[in-house]
């Protein structure tokens, strides 16, 4: 995996940024997602409310940053700091921890999700 993704940009979406981010360090998905992986593996049970950081692995990849635009900046009422939310102008590829789901039925399924500019 670290071959394919060192090659493309990476850029946290879906959730507000730093007012001067541009991209991620390919090495904090990387990171982020063997820390997830071994917890899964490990028979762990995460609870989202305790185990967002592991979670929340949302990342968006690009070859092209320019396709990656950000809204207006904004100030957090709390904080007071500025932020920004990114934006792809075309679809791109994402990579996100996975969900899966026992229904009624009972049978496992997970979830995909397809996003587009």
């Amino acid at each position: 995996m670290e071959s394919v993704l060192k090659e493309l940009h990476h850029v946290i979406f879906n959730a507000r940024v730093e007012a001067d981010y541009k991209e991620s360090d390919s090495q904090f998905f990387l990171k982020n997602y063997k820390k997830f992986y071994d917890k899964l593996m490990s028979g762990y049970i995460f609870n989202y409310e305790i185990d967002y950081e592991h979670l929340d692995l949302y990342m968006g990849f690009t070859d092209d940053l320019n396709k990656c635009i950000f809204g207006e900046t904004f100030k957090d009422k709390n904080d007071h700091l500025l932020y920004k939310i990114s934006k792809f102008t075309e679809p791109w590829v994402t990579i996100s921890s996975f969900a899966m789901q026992i229904y009624s039925d009972n049978k496992l399924y997970t979830k995909l999700n397809c996003f587009s500019g």
